[in-house]
């Protein structure tokens, strides 16, 4: 039985060329799923336009319940793989003030709408969120927010740390997702 010839595993793939036929599968299922998230983008709507108030920030930040109740009330205007990605966290955040002030915030996520916000940090956060005040501004009065969004990112003047493989995986989503948008914002 020395006639019968051996199949190795990449016998059953046919090849075009030098390129096998998976690696063409692949590339079409990436394409796919990179124009269905075109079209998921292509639904969002900027971030308009806004002077940024910094007395605004010291009223929100020394009332932090308000704060929670006007971003949760403005939730829904956010577009829904937003809430799904910063939905369901524990983020210690920290602003660094124009002042000088550190102000550490705990902020817990459900649904996409705080659930809890209180000075300080919180233990095993799932995330952790630096900005500037100065980044904020920026953000708010852009024209083009994204893309101050995507610059500040690739700047660290927004620096964020994962601490759990399910926030790994939603920041990856994030980032490419604000990349993909400044594109068309």
């Amino acid at each position: 039985m020395a006639d019968i010839d051996e199949k190795k595993p990449d016998d059953d793939i046919q090849s075009y060329g030098s390129v096998n036929n998976k690696y063409v599968i692949y590339t079409i299922l990436l394409v796919a799923i990179l124009a269905g998230f075109f079209l998921l983008i292509s639904q969002f709507k900027p971030v308009t336009f806004a002077v940024y108030d910094p007395t605004k920030t010291d009223y929100y930040l020394n009332n932090l319940n308000e704060a929670q109740a006007k971003y949760n009330e403005k939730s829904d205007s956010i577009p829904s793989t937003l809430r799904y990605i910063f939905g369901d966290e524990k983020i210690n955040v920290t602003l660094m003030r124009t002042s000088g002030e550190k102000v550490n915030l705990a902020v817990e996520t459900h649904n996409g709408k705080i659930s809890n916000i209180a000075r300080g940090e919180m233990k095993n956060p799932t995330m952790e969120v630096e900005m500037k005040e100065t980044t904020i501004k920026k953000i708010s009065e852009s024209k083009n927010a994204i893309w101050e969004i995507d610059n500040a990112l690739n700047s660290k003047e927004i620096k964020y740390k994962d601490l759990t493989v399910k926030s790994k995986i939603k920041m990856v989503f994030a980032r490419s997702a604000i990349k993909v948008w400044s594109w068309f914002s």
